[in-house]
């Protein structure tokens, strides 16, 4: 019977909590689009790695499906049905370790953050950062 039992509503659970991630999706952004503005070369693979995580969290939600293993997040990601525009490109440059050409990293993010952005834009419309002010509380 446990093993049985789905979620009521899961596409709407994931979506509502998609778009709770837009606040940490921004930051994310904008933190990596700074080192790359002060070429902070240095941390930038750090920011970067924020950034690509929080976008592959923003798309098992997009996609209502968990990932098996972390070792498995990319792959998995990939093959996802819905991903913004700019994730593959995006992520082939983290794979492929091309991150150190800040103009190139530069444009990718730009055009990864733009393809989350519309996608949220088309579901919700021009209002999509208003809301519920309390998503940004951390829970303890």
């Amino acid at each position: 019977k446990v093993q049985r039992y789905r979620v009521q509503g899961l596409a709407q659970k994931c979506f509502d909590c998609a778009r709770s991630q837009l606040f940490e999706i921004q930051e994310s952004f904008g933190k990596l689009l700074t080192a790359i503005h002060k070429k902070n070369k240095e941390n930038i693979v750090l920011v970067l790695a924020d950034a690509t995580m929080q976008t592959l969290k923003l798309l098992a939600f997009m996609n209502a499906k968990p990932y098996t293993t972390l070792g498995s997040f990319i792959t998995q990601a990939r093959s996802f049905s819905v991903k913004p525009d700019g994730f593959d490109e995006f992520i082939n440059l983290v794979v492929d370790a091309r991150f150190l050409d800040l103009e190139c990293l530069d444009a990718h993010a730009r055009n990864l953050f733009a393809g989350i952005e519309r996608y949220f834009y088309e579901k919700i419309g021009e209002n999509m950062y208003d809301g519920d002010l309390t998503q940004l509380i951390k829970k303890k």
